[in-house]
């Protein structure tokens, strides 16, 4: 898809992404790897692009799952608090880090 892309304008590039991507039910894929896939989801509480909502519910009952929620931000969490998202993603990825025997 990344070539495809690159091969385009930006409106059939900008088409295509929303067709393969956004307008994709990704529940399936979600659930398949529900148990073994670890994932971090930094999500704004006032995200009306990509509602809180669906999000809880990716993460509920799913152990391999962690949702960070920073209250008050849209849809860029990582742009409007970077320090925070940072934070979170340094602590999740020092869960996978291999310790010393």
């Amino acid at each position: 898809m990344a070539e495809d892309l690159v091969a385009h304008t930006m409106v059939p590039s900008t088409s295509s992404l929303w067709k393969v991507l956004y307008h994709h039910d990704w529940h399936g894929e979600a659930e398949a790897t529900a148990q073994t896939l670890p994932v971090l989801m930094l999500h704004g509480s006032a995200d009306l692009t990509a509602p809180l909502t669906e999000a809880q519910n990716l993460a509920k009952g799913r152990a391999t799952r962690e949702l960070h929620v920073r209250g008050g931000v849209d849809h860029h969490p990582w742009l409007r608090a970077p320090r925070d998202c940072l934070e979170h993603i340094e602590q999740w990825l020092s869960n996978f880090r291999e310790q010393p025997p």
